[in-house]
């Protein structure tokens, strides 16, 4: 997951600053720290394995936009943001965010970059929404890229 996220650092970046210049309803956070925790279920009697992660991102406000984002594992020292991602959400998140980033962020033939359907945002809510914990107000920063998640059955 962190090394489909770091090898394409760019790419997201480049979605970020495009969500920002050509959205109305998207507000950049400026620079931010996100502790993310990995975290994998083994079996019952065993003790989850996991694996604490830090995610920032560099805003130059004068120039208004992102310039920078790395993900280290790494424990983060007062996280702006705070979320979990577990088990199957976990397993497949790399392939996931490849899968997003090929359909939403790569562009080909001068084609810009997309907003995910209301369709992709159901099946990926579908499918992980009980996979997923957000600290308090964290939960934006994955609605950003994927729209309105509704995750108030947990």
């Amino acid at each position: 997951m962190r090394n489909e996220f770091t090898a394409n650092s760019d790419h997201w970046v480049d979605y970020g600053n495009w969500l920002i210049s050509t959205r109305d309803d998207v507000e950049p956070l400026g620079t931010v720290t996100l502790g993310l925790d990995v975290v994998v279920s083994r079996f019952m009697w065993v003790e989850d394995e996991r694996v604490e992660t830090t995610i920032r991102a560099e805003y130059d406000d004068k120039a208004g936009q992102y310039t920078d984002l790395g993900w280290w594992i790494e424990t983060p020292e007062n996280p702006d943001y705070q979320a979990e991602i577990r088990d199957k959400a976990a397993r497949n998140a790399a392939d996931e965010l490849q899968e997003f980033r090929r359909k939403f962020i790569d562009t080909e033939d001068g084609d810009d970059h997309r907003i995910p359907d209301k369709q992709y945002r159901s099946d990926i809510a579908g499918r992980y929404a009980s996979y997923l914990r957000f600290g308090p107000d964290s939960k934006h920063i994955l609605e950003l890229l994927v729209g309105e998640i509704d995750n108030t059955s947990q």
